[in-house]
């Protein structure tokens, strides 16, 4: 990237670093310390490239994870291994074995992704996005990405795809009274917390002064929830009901990671619950969007809710194909209606209506796909739809 143009407009990204792996993220933590803007984009899930790792069951139906690409890794010059050593120290990675040459080779933990995903904590990432073309417009380069989970279409990067209609005196004033909504929590007093909380605010005001669709953050203490949305022209009252309840579903679920993070656990604790929170996003995201079209359709007098959602999913499935993260959260709330038609989960609805199934720190490890075959089977089958007499449902060989 060194022939990127760094703009100078306040509104777009100075750099774009294309590639979530060890390369990649820290190139971005260096020029973010530097003050630079910007953000990274993976194609992938997660981060990893050439360190990442992937979950899959046995033949005995058992959870099992492995690592991909590098095996381990070893400081061939003095300024690498000043590196290593402090990963060492702060548990990131651990010494693995000795080379030929009289060095240590190092792996991380607690798997491969384990450092990848340490040093992504302080920066932007956008995964599942592919960028698809690089374009120079002007004094300024355009990214445009297809982005799976949001519904599968191409945008441009960055958001400012949205005329922002405030002025600067206006902007000024809401990011303001932002920041102090979010630096009035008594939780900023916690150092983890409070850290986190700074870069989630650098985030929020990004996505107002680009025009981004929606920008949501908690405070410190996970008590309250801000939704900013920002409406386009096209937009009907239905779709902005539809977002604004997804989002405000998210304010009283503990979907929220960093929740369930004692900030004095060890670096490789916090990964490990990191790893669970990532993998169980499809839950995360489908528990909300199901909520928010539930509520929706009883605030507008929908007779059959669910009969109305498996079509608007059979719509998208014909043109979008059938997979799961093609529109990771409305094809999650159709797989989870699966489950709770297929009877094997009691209370499952009542629980994510009222958002039970979050009342505890351990819903990562319950809703996990790998080590439950009937959520693995929702999941692989929630696209049975068919037409039934006029009433949309899943086929017989999905609720067998």
């Amino acid at each position: 990237m060194t022939n990127l143009h760094i703009p100078s407009k306040n509104d777009i990204l100075d750099f774009a670093i294309v590639g979530a792996g060890i390369a990649g993220l820290t190139l971005a933590n260096r020029l973010s310390s530097l003050g630079y803007r910007l953000a990274v984009f993976e194609k992938a899930r997660g981060t990893g490239g050439r360190l990442s790792s992937k979950r899959a069951i046995n033949g005995q139906q058992q959870a099992m994870a492995f690592d991909l690409g590098c095996t381990s890794f070893s400081g061939k010059s003095e300024e690498f291994q000043k590196q290593l050593d402090q990963w060492h120290l702060r548990g990131v990675i651990e010494p693995w074995l000795e080379n030929k040459q009289g060095g240590t080779e190092y792996v991380a933990t607690p798997r491969n992704s384990g450092l990848t995903r340490h040093l992504s904590k302080e920066v932007s990432c956008h995964y599942s996005t592919k960028i698809d073309s690089i374009e120079k417009c002007e004094d300024v380069w355009k990214l445009t990405y297809s982005n799976n989970d949001c519904d599968g279409r191409t945008d441009v990067f960055p958001f400012n795809k949205h005329q922002v209609t405030l002025s600067s005196g206006d902007l000024k004033t809401l990011t303001s009274n932002i920041k102090t909504w979010i630096t009035s929590s008594q939780c900023n007093e916690d150092p983890y917390r409070a850290e986190e909380n700074k870069w989630g605010y650098k985030d929020i005001v990004h996505w107002i002064e680009g025009g981004a669709d929606v920008a949501t953050a908690p405070d410190p203490c996970y008590d309250r929830r801000m939704v900013l949305m920002g409406r386009t022209p096209d937009q009907d009252e239905k779709t902005v009901q539809q977002i604004w309840l997804h989002e405000l579903y998210h304010a009283h679920s503990n979907y929220l990671t960093n929740y369930c993070v004692n900030p004095n656990a060890s670096e490789r604790d916090k990964d490990e619950i990191f790893d669970k929170h990532d993998s169980q996003r499809w839950f995360g995201e489908g528990t909300a969007e199901y909520f928010a079209f539930m509520v929706k359709a009883e605030m507008n007098g929908v007779s059959d809710p669910v009969s109305a959602m498996l079509k608007d999913a059979h719509s998208k499935i014909q043109r979008e194909g059938t997979d799961l993260f093609s529109n990771m959260a409305g094809n999650s709330a159709v797989a989870l209606r699966l489950l709770m038609e297929r009877g094997n989960i009691p209370s499952l609805e009542k629980d994510v209506i009222s958002g039970a199934v979050f009342h505890d720190c351990s819903w990562p490890d319950k809703w996990n796909r790998d080590e439950n075959r009937e959520i693995d089977f929702a999941l692989e089958n929630w696209f049975r739809i068919e037409n039934k007499g006029g009433k949309w449902g899943f086929s017989n060989e999905a609720l067998k």
